[in-house]
């Protein structure tokens, strides 16, 4: 393939997509196998809205390690503490767990103030119970429901069921990838996240439906074979995908740098879901 940016800005390039489509299926299947039983093995880091309990951040000291505010917590009374060094606008230690029954909010702060050498009022602490979590997994499950059923049902009467059926085959492969990403890695998953998870599969769908307009237009006005005219289409539309995707990821770049804690997980699961789906 010879590459040149000005016939990929232009569209004029003439990539063999389909050439190449047995070795990248490959790829990306074995890529969804690793991934699902990722999630299913490792399971999923469910973060503080979804399992409930308390969680409190204090801000990051290089003097200070993870194993150190465990052992703060534990000794506070927290069961169960785990310990997270998070980095985005700012650097934070978020510390996760339950009280036991002799121990308050108030003396796992004195303890990790003491331990992490900070004002105790710069620590933040809240607690979540279960059932919000539950309510935020419901909701975002019938989100996934419903937008999947009215895309199919758009995509079926604006082209036909095979692009329906691939578009969300393409859909599904994005989802399960960064999913399947955050499984083997243990990132831990907020409602910020599932949000970031919604906006792949809308970002995901959007480069399909162009490549799939050029197709039905080119198809209309064109008489050689159907891979040709695929092949045409693709390299028609590379350049808008990858503008778009460059784009994004800049402006999710910035979001993570610069954005702070509570933006971080939604910026970090969308640069992973662009990339992702870029591919």
């Amino acid at each position: 393939m010879n590459f040149s940016l000005r016939a990929l800005y232009r569209g004029e390039n003439s990539w063999d997509f389909l050439g190449v489509s047995r070795r990248v299926l490959t790829g990306s299947a074995i890529a969804v196998l690793v991934c699902v039983a990722a999630i299913f093995v490792r399971g999923l880091n469910l973060g503080i809205e979804f399992e409930g309990g308390g969680v409190w951040e204090i801000p990051a000291s290089a003097d200070v390690t993870t194993d150190d505010l465990a052992d703060a917590a534990s000794d506070a009374g927290m069961s169960d503490a785990r310990v997270q060094r998070i980095s985005g606008g700012e650097d934070i230690f978020r510390v996760r767990g339950e009280l036991t029954a002799n121990a308050s909010a108030k003396s796992v702060v004195a303890e990790l103030a003491k331990v992490a050498r900070v004002d105790a009022e710069t620590i933040s602490t809240r607690a979540v119970s279960p059932s919000f979590g539950d309510e935020v997994a419901g909701k975002a499950r019938r989100a996934l429901v419903v937008f999947l059923i009215l895309i199919a049902l758009y995509l079926t009467l604006r082209f036909e069921w095979k692009m329906a059926l691939g578009a969300l085959i393409a859909v599904a492969h994005d989802v399960a990838v960064t999913v399947g990403i955050y499984a083997i890695f243990q990132f831990e998953i907020s409602p910020a996240t599932v949000v970031a998870f919604l906006t792949i599969m809308g970002y995901s769908l959007y480069d399909t439906i162009v490549v799939f307009d050029r197709i039905r237009e080119n198809r209309g006005r064109l008489s050689y074979a159907t891979a040709g005219i695929i092949n045409d289409s693709i390299n028609q539309t590379i350049s808008r995908t990858v503008l778009t995707s460059g784009t994004s990821l800049i402006a999710v770049g910035v979001l993570y740098i610069f954005g702070g804690s509570g933006v971080h997980g939604f910026a970090f699961a969308m640069l992973i879901g662009v990339l992702v789906g870029t591919y």
